[in-house]
């Protein structure tokens, strides 16, 4: 009966300190996971607003370089209006003048 008292005190200690470690053990963990959360969630919201702004200062580089190519492309395209318009009589003068 001794031994069985003996073994049983000895389970019930050992149960009790693993539950303690266990226990101990899960509050670590969950604590690093909130910890590790928070971080990761700042460091998302931080990434995804150097992202957004980012984007949107390219957006406007991309916008201005548009616009800058739409007006060169208005001057050349007026620009080749007048020399297409002036092309063909000096084409006829060349013509008549060199033969």
């Amino acid at each position: 009966m001794g031994v069985r008292w003996g073994t049983l005190i000895v389970h019930s200690l050992y149960d009790g300190v693993v539950h303690w470690y266990d226990r101990v053990y899960d509050g670590v963990v969950h604590w690093y996971d909130r910890v590790y959360d928070g971080v990761v969630h700042w460091y998302d919201r931080v990434y995804d607003g150097v992202v957004q702004e980012y984007d949107r200062v390219y957006d406007g580089v991309v916008q201005e370089y548009d616009v800058v190519v739409q007006v060169y492309d208005g001057v050349v395209h007026t620009k080749g209006k007048v020399y297409d318009g002036t092309m063909p009589s000096y084409t006829l003068v060349s013509k008549f003048v060199l033969g």
